[in-house]
């Protein structure tokens, strides 16, 4: 038996205006969700804008706490919280993020959809995802749970409700740039 791994859940509000629309519609404290299976959270996945100044191309993304949205937004709060999984949960996200690595462009962000997950109609697009949708996609295909309705209607808080989750940091994100997760105990980090 190999060391214990874990994915990480990284919540996010850059309160930049499409971050405060949606924070006007969801009413929580984050309006963005990704996934990391790297300690550091030196990368992170999700869907979210391509282009940095123009939001509505949208699609897979790999994020980073140095630099795009997140270089530009120096007051995002972030939440980060960590899962120990099974090897095989890992092995799957492991290889599932891989295939949107390499076919990324292929992948785009599910405007369309947003008004589904508002009134709270399944409507599974292919291919198409917002932010919520694909983490929670990825979580109930690698078999981490099971969200009791379509990953169409996953929705950020409801992925805070899975069981073993762990707060581990909550702060500003330039904070826990300079920290990382070497530095625990520093101010924001949950111990």
């Amino acid at each position: 038996m190999g060391e214990e791994k874990r994915i990480y859940i990284i919540y996010s509000n850059t309160y930049s205006r499409v971050s405060k629309i949606l924070n006007f519609f969801l009413r929580e404290e984050f309006t963005h969700v990704s996934i990391s299976l790297e300690q550091d959270i030196s990368k992170f996945y999700s869907f979210g804008r391509r282009n940095l100044y123009f939001p509505l191309i949208g699609g897979f993304v790999a994020e980073s706490i140095t630099d795009g949205i997140f270089s530009v937004f120096n007051e995002t709060i972030i939440e980060v919280l960590e899962k120990e999984v099974s090897d095989e949960e890992y092995e799957f996200l492991s290889k599932e993020l891989e295939k949107y690595k390499i076919f990324s462009r292929l992948y785009k962000y599910n405007f369309l959809g947003l008004p589904f997950i508002w009134f709270k109609v399944p409507y599974e697009r292919e291919r198409h995802f917002v932010c919520s949708q694909f983490v929670g996609y990825l979580l109930h295909k690698s078999g981490i749970h099971d969200f009791g309705k379509s990953w169409s209607l996953v929705l950020p808080n409801d992925i805070r409700e899975i069981k073993g989750l762990k707060s581990i940091y909550k702060g500003k994100m330039k904070e826990f740039k300079s920290n990382k997760i070497s530095n625990k105990g520093e101010k924001g980090w949950i111990n």
